[in-house]
């Protein structure tokens, strides 16, 4: 009983939601300027980022939500096998690459260690 309760009250809050949206927003104070200001506005650092941040998550949001249609189109079946691919050899080139840290670390560690010693005498 208090799920359906409070599943009501969900409900209930989404009907109650505003209709306004955050493009409304936008839309209000951007209706308000003049083409100079939109210009200056839109040529801002800060603006051209939360913009290019904002396309990033759409793009990801769009990626997620439409991946397996995307991947049923024969025509994008190259492209995705070839990030898959480029997955698993980055992956299967980690192992050799950590190696290569590991090495590297012994190395510099025996060359302070003389360079310590060489120092002593």
């Amino acid at each position: 009983m208090l799920d359906g309760v409070k599943a009501l009250e969900n409900i209930k809050q989404v009907i109650e939601i505003p209709k306004t949206t955050c493009w409304n927003r936008l839309q209000d104070a951007a209706g308000s300027m003049d083409a100079s200001q939109t210009a200056f506005v839109m040529s801002q650092d800060s603006v051209k980022l939360s913009y290019k941040d904002m396309m990033d998550s759409f793009n990801s949001f769009l990626f997620e939500r439409f991946k397996n249609e995307f991947a049923s189109v024969p025509t994008f079946q190259p492209i995705i096998d070839k990030y898959i691919d480029s997955v698993i050899q980055s992956a299967q080139e980690y192992g050799k690459h950590t190696a290569d840290i590991e090495e590297e670390n012994r190395r510099l560690r025996k060359e302070l260690e003389d360079l310590k010693n060489a120092n002593r005498h």
